[in-house]
């Protein structure tokens, strides 16, 4: 019995976890990098991210809490889009994992075998007062200030 539970925990230890990761920016249709990747050890999807762009040699200005550049997109005030007196975009980096938007940081949200982590250029609206709750992909938009 002893040997069949380390033969089982051995096997565990082992075992990779194959996973999809992209990043989709404020004007393309196609994924700016498209990853299929194996991970052999439990990691969040803040920690993956960094480990991917560093290996990968994608400039980021962020950690594994958070994203405010990737590939030199503005953060800020630069990434805010004022259409109107009473309606404007905000734009900034999002990510899901799994088609989830999570309401929790990247380095607190662990990513297991089969997962799609996405990131994406995404805004929220502001309309008259009120802000959506939804993110929305900056690439169906394309705005000019990003996209000349």
């Amino acid at each position: 019995m002893f040997k069949f539970i380390f033969v089982a925990l051995f096997v565990l230890a082992q075992s990779t976890f194959a996973l999809n990761f992209k990043v989709f920016g404020p004007c393309q249709d196609q994924a700016l990098l498209d990853i299929d990747t194996e991970i052999s050890k439990s990691i969040s999807a803040g920690e993956l991210t960094v480990e991917l762009f560093n290996k990968n040699h994608v400039p980021y200005l962020g950690a594994t809490a958070y994203m405010q550049s990737i590939y030199n997109t503005p953060f800020g005030l630069d990434a805010m889009e004022v259409v109107s007196d009473s309606y404007m975009r905000s734009h900034g980096w999002v990510y899901s994992v799994n088609g989830n938007v999570p309401d929790t940081y990247p380095h607190e949200v662990f990513v297991t075998n089969d997962a799609q982590v996405i990131w994406y250029f995404g805004y929220v609206v502001y309309d008259s007062g009120v802000w959506a709750t939804e993110y929305l992909y900056t690439n169906k938009i394309k705005p000019e200030q990003f996209c000349q």
